[in-house]
């Protein structure tokens, strides 16, 4: 090889246009070939004042001022508090996740209070709120701080015409949202643990665009067990969502899950590619795909440097998506527009 010159600096291509991708995107989903993926930067930003302020939040109740340090996202900061927190039981990981969606719940409650609904009505809330999940507190708030219509990202997914949505969030708006698009949405937990769930394929259910399967892959609220939350946990689900043998009933992720994921583009919508929670859906199943020849869209909402820009965008590429920067709901709402003309 000849003498590198290094005294030459390079440039960065630019940004390769979207529109072409999202045309493909909303022609696949006109015939359902595609599946959602929606993560929790959806909810943290729009119902909980976005995901800083909420490791902010975490951090300084659960830990004291000498525990606390710098660079802790939630997975390391939830595995943090388990092992030094002198009131979580290091043995009783289900503990931990409990108290994990109280604060989401104590949180979100406070955010509530704090746009103005009347006092009576909160005080009286307040007395059920022990016996309350995530999902149930969100309803009987009536959704507040949440967007209408088709501002709301889950009312415009209940729109597309899909028999699969897999999400990582622990709550059931997306249910909600399909109810009210007039379908029966179907909910199946991942059962990464050994959480003994019923599995809605034991019957012939087969998922269509009228009763589409809503595919909890992280957990949800009514069983707190069921959270990937720590690093621990993400290992875990890694090894168990590769172990799979060919059995609807007992696999942890559904062979006609599978099925859908080989055969369909992908849409990511909430998620942030230095956390655990994308990690884990990139390595465990979208990297594994028996096809890479299908465009698929990933939403991201980092604000990285030129550098990592171009790395990001020129790695998913090789798994056939095209980067979308900026906000997933901007996003959302170019795509639906596209969809319907």
């Amino acid at each position: 090889m000849p003498r590198l010159n290094l005294k030459q600096s390079a440039d960065l291509p630019a940004d390769p246009p979207v529109t072409d991708a999202l045309s493909d995107l909303a022609q696949r989903l006109r015939s359902g070939k595609v599946v959602p993926i929606i993560g929790n930067a959806l909810s943290y930003d729009l119902l909980l004042g976005g995901y800083d302020g909420l490791v902010t939040a975490y951090l300084n109740y659960f830990l004291p001022a000498y525990l606390r340090h710098d660079n802790l996202d939630l997975a390391r900061l939830t595995q943090y508090c388990q092992i030094t927190h002198p009131k979580l039981s290091k043995l009783d990981p289900g503990l931990q996740k409990g108290k994990f969606l109280n604060f989401l719940k104590t949180l979100y409650f406070d955010r509530v209070g704090e746009a103005s609904l009347p006092a009576h009505f909160l005080a009286a809330l307040d007395q059920e709120f022990d016996d309350l999940s995530f999902s149930k507190l969100l309803e009987r708030l009536g959704y507040a701080m949440l967007p209408t219509e088709m501002a709301n990202p889950w009312s415009v997914l209940a729109e597309f015409p899909l028999p699969v949505y897999l999400t990582t969030c622990c709550h059931d708006l997306l249910e909600v949202a399909l109810r009210k698009a007039n379908k029966k949405p179907r909910t199946q937990i991942c059962r990464w643990t050994n959480l003994a769930v019923k599995s809605v394929f034991d019957g012939n259910y087969e998922p269509s665009k009228d009763e589409p399967l809503v595919y909890h892959l992280h957990g949800l609220d009514d069983y707190a067990e069921s959270l990937v939350l720590t690093e621990s946990d993400y290992l875990e689900f890694l090894t168990a969502v590769t172990s799979n043998k060919g059995d609807n009933s007992i696999d942890v992720i559904p062979s006609k899950v599978g099925e859908v994921l080989n055969t369909s583009s992908l849409m990511l919508l909430g998620y942030n590619l230095r956390q655990w929670e994308f990690i884990s859906l990139f390595w465990g199943l979208i990297k594994p795909r028996r096809t890479t020849q299908l465009t698929s869209i990933v939403s991201i909402q980092l604000k990285p440097s030129e550098f990592e820009k171009q790395y990001v965008q020129e790695y998913l590429r090789l798994y056939k998506f095209e980067v979308y920067w900026g906000a997933a709901t901007d996003h959302l709402g170019q795509l639906y527009q596209i969809f319907q003309g």
